[in-house]
């Protein structure tokens, strides 16, 4: 488990997989894994008051989540019995679905004789996706025993 940002970095999450690695010299060693992945920002914030004085939060959060097999190389550079400080390249396959949106518009009262803001959400893009990718990773590991 590992935080994690997704995209150009402004959604951070966090992200949870599993590993199998198999050596294949003492310093290198190929992975297998699955990993699970969610990053979360709030986005164009609308904070108003409703007909009876309530305050009301209308922020749109955006979530993206996705699931990966991952298949890569670690590379260790320094390696000894409590100790792997290493960097792995991990191509990956990837299913993600997101709620953002490509086109938010925000239309006030005056604009619709409403007696609350309207928002208007436009898709131009899936919401659900399949694409490869990768990952570099800095890694090190501490045995306690």
């Amino acid at each position: 488990m590992a935080r994690s940002s997704h995209g150009t970095g402004g959604l951070r999450g966090f992200i949870l997989g599993i590993q199998n690695k198999k050596q294949f010299t003492e310093r290198l060693q190929w992975s297998i894994g699955l990993e699970a992945t969610i990053n979360d920002a709030a986005n164009i914030p609308l904070i108003y008051q409703d007909p009876t004085g309530r305050t009301v939060d209308g922020t749109i959060h955006d979530v993206t989540t996705g699931l990966q097999v991952v298949l890569g190389l670690e590379y260790s550079f320094i390696k000894n019995k409590r100790s792997d400080f290493s960097a792995s390249l991990l191509p990956y396959f990837r299913y993600q679905a997101t709620s953002i949106n490509d086109i938010v518009v925000t239309i006030f009262p005056e604009g619709t004789g409403l007696p609350i803001p309207v928002r208007v959400l436009v898709n131009t893009q899936p919401a659900i996706n399949y694409s490869p990718g990768a990952s570099f990773r800095l890694n090190y590991a501490y045995s306690l025993n």
